[in-house]
């Protein structure tokens, strides 16, 4: 992985791994590695299409079938309907719920238009349904940037305390706004309240900073911890939680400051891009077939500098297009009168576009969807790696005896997930000047709030 900054040192350029182009020595050679590269290829995407032809034939021949069998089962209530002289009459009910429900349904979409207007009039402001204050801006640090790190206000009723272990929630900056995590009293905020441990929450405004890098965002990230820290300094160290595009984020966080954080929780984080089966898992070729990384700084480019996160949300509906196009519209009408407000609540978080600057979509796409450089850990061109990454050692005031959860993070050896264990000293300092920590034994990726370990932790974690 290359330097988070826009700004990378052209030396730290990847080794060739076929011979050197402009050589006329060694055209014919380059020639042919060209050919078999190619022909690997285009091996590789038949092998795809192919495998993909035959999951689709037999998908929707499964559907065929129970189709068909749906068919003969409706014709049968309606010959006996017909029958028994009641078809008028169920006729009328079905026009009649079905004119109901849609009038309903069109009502929703038409709410949803105008919190869309509202919301976007008052700023895109975070989603949160929870009063909050802010901690720290991160428009007020050496190198400014569009983060800023809120402290969540208990709602009557839930007792927090100090001495508890705090959280940090990191949501998702990928085209949408902040506030998933805790847009609703059961969220992961709601959760961790109701246990009594501090939250935090980083959320950010729609428009980044003047050349604001992701380099310049790892930073922010590290004062907040240390921040945190300096807030609660009886008490081990925080629990970070990164949600999708913040999970990645929290990884790299981690790596280049493994001793200002505690466990790691990484959920629905995308960290292997090239993971999945052949002919299956659209994301892992959208780099490939769609331009790699040309696309979006034509966009940026078009946008005056600045990538609109429309984009990003729109990719993730083709991912799923007969979902994000039908099903979905077809569950609201069908379950209208029950989950009104649930799509209502979703879509005013899935409607708060915000945007990226071209440095930073730039270095996601070439990086991460293009090169897969988080889960490969190609050290001879990182700065930062994911595998020094370890569950931290715990140093805390000898007040508290609070028991570290366990930290986790996807394995760059393989799809699946392992858990990271600290070793006893530091052994030697990367790149970047930060420590390097191994990884021990495999284990378990932590997926959600450790619910099982909750009240062993509350328990042991009272001060004496």
């Amino acid at each position: 992985m290359r330097s988070l900054d826009s700004r990378a040192n052209p030396s730290n350029a990847r080794m060739q791994i076929v011979t050197p182009r402009f050589n006329l020595e060694t055209l014919p050679k380059r020639l042919i590695e060209e050919q078999e590269i190619s022909a690997a290829t285009f091996q590789r995407a038949l092998t795809g299409y192919a495998r993909r032809l035959e999951k689709l034939a037999n998908e929707h021949g499964g559907r065929l079938r129970a189709h068909w069998s749906t068919a003969q089962v409706v014709q049968q209530r309606f010959a006996a309907a017909a029958k028994g002289g009641g078809l008028p009459t169920s006729a009328k009910d079905y026009g009649v719920d079905a004119w109901q429900r849609a009038v309903l349904t069109l009502d929703t979409l038409r709410e949803r238009g105008d919190n869309d207007l509202i919301h976007e009039a008052a700023g895109d402001p975070p989603v949160l349904v929870y009063e909050s204050e802010v901690v720290l801006d991160g428009r007020e640090l050496a190198r400014p940037v569009n983060y800023v790190l809120l402290r969540i206000k208990p709602p009557p009723g839930v007792e927090v305390f100090d001495w508890k272990r705090p959280y940090l929630i990191i949501d998702p900056r990928a085209g949408h706004g902040a506030g998933i995590g805790g847009f609703k009293a059961d969220s992961q905020v709601g959760v961790a309240l109701r246990d009594g441990h501090p939250v935090y929450f980083l959320v950010f405004r729609p428009h980044p900073e003047p050349s604001q890098t992701l380099a310049d965002v790892m930073r922010a990230e590290a004062a907040f911890v240390g921040e945190i820290r300096r807030r609660h300094p009886d008490t081990s160290k925080p629990i970070i939680v990164g949600n999708c595009q913040g999970g990645w984020a929290t990884l790299i966080l981690a790596a280049a400051n493994p001793d200002i954080s505690g466990p790691l929780i990484i959920n629905g984080a995308p960290v292997a891009y090239w993971s999945g089966r052949v002919g299956e898992n659209p994301m892992r070729y959208y780099g490939g077939l769609f331009g790699g990384a040309l696309p979006a700084l034509m966009l940026a480019d078009l946008g005056n500098g600045e990538f609109d996160g429309v984009h990003l949300v729109s990719n993730f509906g083709m991912l799923n297009p007969g979902r994000n196009y039908f099903s979905k519209y077809y569950d609201l009408f069908a379950n209208v009168d029950r989950d009104r407000q649930t799509f209502l609540e979703f879509e005013r978080w899935w409607g708060g576009l915000h945007f990226m600057n071209e440095a930073e979509i730039r270095w996601i796409v070439e990086q991460l969807f293009v090169g897969n450089r988080l889960s490969r850990a190609a050290k001879r061109e990182s700065s930062v790696d994911a595998s020094w990454i370890s569950r931290p050692s715990d140093r805390r005031s000898s007040s508290s005896r609070a028991s570290p959860t366990t930290s986790s993070l996807p394995s760059r050896r393989s799809t699946g997930s392992s858990t990271l264990t600290p070793t006893s000293t530091r052994s030697k300092s990367g790149a970047n000047g930060s420590s390097i920590w191994s990884m021990k034994r495999p284990a378990i990726l932590a997926s959600s709030f450790p619910r099982a370990s909750r009240k062993r932790n509350m328990r042991k974690s009272r001060p004496r």
